[in-house]
């Protein structure tokens, strides 16, 4: 009677004691995709640059007298902002961040705070 009784007990903790590890497994999974795509990510960015992109990110203009959208380039040997002649629509959007390879223009400036671009070449980036 008495093993009957341990084996009463035993089955239930063993049923629940089961589902904690299954549970575990998916999350090691979930992180292990996420660090997959970090990875993937710096990895793309390491290409892209590689390419001769630059990293930037499309801001609406402020008022009268300023450009209608300016891109804020990151990185490379100083921060500058330019001005697209050629921003296609899809892109016409504050904040959106992409990579952009450009031409600049030997042309007078449209607004005060960027110099006029020809974009080349341009991608949305995620992060």
């Amino acid at each position: 009677m008495k093993s009957l009784t341990y084996v009463l007990i035993a089955i239930p903790l063993l049923f629940f004691s089961c589902g904690s590890s299954e549970k575990t497994q998916q999350e090691s999974t979930t992180q292990v995709q996420e660090d997959k795509t970090t990875e993937k990510q710096v990895v793309d960015a390491n290409k892209m640059q590689a390419e001769g992109f630059q990293m930037g990110v499309i801001k609406a203009g402020k008022g009268e007298g300023s450009c209608d959208y300016i891109i804020d380039i990151k990185g490379g040997f100083a921060a500058q902002k330019v001005d697209p002649i050629d921003l296609p629509k899809e892109y016409k959007q504050d904040d959106q961040k992409i990579w952009v390879k450009f031409t600049s223009l030997r042309r007078a400036n449209r607004c005060p705070e960027a110099r006029p671009v020809e974009i080349t070449s341009i991608h949305k980036r995620v992060e």
